[in-house]
């Protein structure tokens, strides 16, 4: 149900003695502290809950050699106030699961945690929300991806499964998010919403490359939506890209920066599209 993340803490809930039952104590949480894990010299991590992910307190993942991706696969992500740092070849933080009642748009709550996320390349999954932080910043060295979910389609009143919706998808933050990294893209048909009260910045430090995906819809929501770098650290404004698809800022103040790109183009690309019937 939730997973509660340290640095070192041992693994054992506050109170819990020997011959107490772990359910009265700790009902649906698993403990774990994140040294453990990285002593093991794991090639991915991957935590999965059906409610949260919770970090308690000051959390470090550091990019290590073996660690090659790391996973937060929940609908909410909580800090209890602290700074979270995360870091691998590959990142994906969201929410996979297919279930309609579980792949809806979350509720974001602020506090004093910090989240921050370095790697190659991130991905932004399905319906999602920070809960306790004022703050996210992701870095990718390559791009960040909004990945669209398709939930499983309920049936009518005769049992026949309905028509499948587009994927859909939305992260949302109490507070700034900023995003560093070559292009901001979304995967074919997504529908995906970046929605931020305060701040959302966009940078970026690479010259954006054609994008392989097609339909898609990216919405940013914020109070101020910039895509340039702060005054104190001038970058290339970010790049948002979707390619026969649509993009919508929705802000009181909008910005667009030096080097910025809010791009629909194909680029002449041959863009694989489609899909296939079963039958028979």
């Amino acid at each position: 149900w939730k997973i509660e993340l340290t640095q070192n803490s041992l693994s054992i809930p506050t109170g819990l003695q020997p011959g107490n039952s772990i359910d009265a104590s700790a009902p649906g949480r698993f403990y774990f502290g994140i040294d453990r894990a990285l002593q093991g010299g794991f090639e991915q991590l991957t935590f999965n809950a059906e409610n949260a992910v919770s970090f308690k307190g000051d959390v470090t993942i550091p990019a290590a050699q073996a660690l090659r991706a790391l996973t937060i696969n929940a609908p909410v992500i909580e800090s209890a106030g602290g700074h979270v740092a995360l870091a691998a070849n590959y990142v994906n933080l969201g929410n996979q699961s297919i279930d309609t009642i579980r792949q809806t748009a979350q509720t974001a709550s602020g506090g004093s945690g910090e989240l921050e996320v370095s790697a190659r390349h991130v991905d932004l999954t399905g319906h999602f929300a920070l809960q306790g932080f004022k703050s996210a910043k992701i870095d990718s060295d390559g791009d960040v991806r909004l990945v669209g979910i398709v939930k499983t389609p309920p049936n009518d009143d005769e049992g026949v499964v309905t028509k499948t919706k587009p994927p859909e998808g939305s992260f949302k933050v109490q507070g700034d998010l900023q995003v560093h990294a070559r292009q901001v893209v979304a995967t074919t048909l997504s529908q995906y919403t970046l929605d931020v009260s305060n701040l959302a910045r966009f940078t970026r430090h690479d010259t954006p490359s054609p994008v392989l995906s097609a339909g898609s819809e990216i919405t940013v929501k914020a109070k101020t939506i910039a895509l340039e770098g702060a005054p104190t650290a001038p970058l290339p404004g970010g790049a948002l890209k979707a390619p026969l698809g649509s993009i919508t800022l929705a802000a009181d103040d909008i910005t667009l920066g030096e080097g910025s790109i809010i791009s629909v183009s194909g680029e002449n690309q041959l863009i694989p599209f489609g899909g296939t019937d079963k039958t028979g």
